[in-house]
């Protein structure tokens, strides 16, 4: 989001994360790699193993949900009819509208 005298800046991380990366002042230009260092998280829970410079308790979620390696307070919390809470609220579309 701009506005004349803010920014508001999310990105999308891996698989689909929602982030939230700037609010303040109003920026005209964004560089990516001012977002996140990528370090070894070796001891922060991971959705990929694989990749330890990325966990889910480390980033600033826009919308984080509950479990799913963020044990962090939730932005909300369901139960599913098994019983369990834990979700996993990933993004899969989006549109970029214009407003005037």
């Amino acid at each position: 989001m701009q506005a004349s005298k803010a920014s508001y800046i999310m990105r999308l991380f891996r698989s689909g994360y929602l982030a939230h990366v700037y609010w303040g002042k109003a920026v005209r230009d964004w560089h990516v790699a001012r977002v996140f260092p990528r370090l070894n998280r070796a001891f922060s829970p991971n959705p990929n193993p694989s990749d330890r410079t990325f966990s889910l308790d480390t980033l600033p979620q826009e919308y984080p949900a509950c479990g799913n390696t963020d044990f962090r307070a939730p932005a909300y919390q369901v139960q599913l009819e098994n019983g369990s809470t834990v979700t996993d609220s990933c993004h899969t579309t989006h549109h970029i509208y214009k407003i005037n």
